[in-house]
C-alpha cells in the first residue's frame, strides 16, 4: 500500500467512524553481522468501527534487494547470513484487528 493509498484509507475512516488514537513508532526490521540496525514505520491507527474498537497498522520497511553470505574455508570459522536492503524502495504490510470481549486484539484477515 503506497502513501496515498493510506491516507485514503485514513480519510475514509475519519468520514464514517471516530479515530481515538493515532500514533507512529520507529521498530528495528533486522539487526546485520556488522551491528547496523536496519529501521521501519509502524503507523497505528485506533478507531470505534462496525464490529467495536479497531485497529490498523502500516509497516514500511526497505525492500529486500538480495542476500549476502559471509563465510570461509577454514575449519570452525562462523558464517553469517545478511539481508541487503534497498536505500530507495520500501516495502508496506497493512493488518486490521478488532478487540475481543476481554480486550485483546484479534487479527482480522484482509481479502485483497
Amino acid at each position: 500500500m503506497n502513501d496515498n493509498q493510506w491516507q485514503n484509507l485514513i480519510f475514509k475512516i475519519e468520514e464514517r467512524f471516530s479515530i481515538d488514537d493515532q500514533h507512529f513508532e520507529d521498530i528495528v526490521i533486522d539487526e546485520l553481522s556488522t551491528g547496523e540496525k536496519i529501521k521501519g514505520k509502524l503507523e497505528t491507527v485506533e478507531f470505534k468501527g462496525p464490529f467495536g474498537k479497531m485497529k490498523i497498522e502500516r509497516e514500511t520497511q526497505p525492500r529486500v534487494a538480495g542476500k549476502k553470505t559471509f563465510y570461509s574455508r577454514r575449519i570452525g570459522s562462523r558464517m553469517a547470513e545478511d539481508y541487503v536492503y534497498s536505500d530507495e524502495e520500501t516495502v508496506s504490510k497493512v493488518k486490521a484487528y478488532k478487540q475481543n470481549e476481554s480486550g485483546e486484539w484479534e487479527k482480522i484477515e484482509i481479502p485483497i
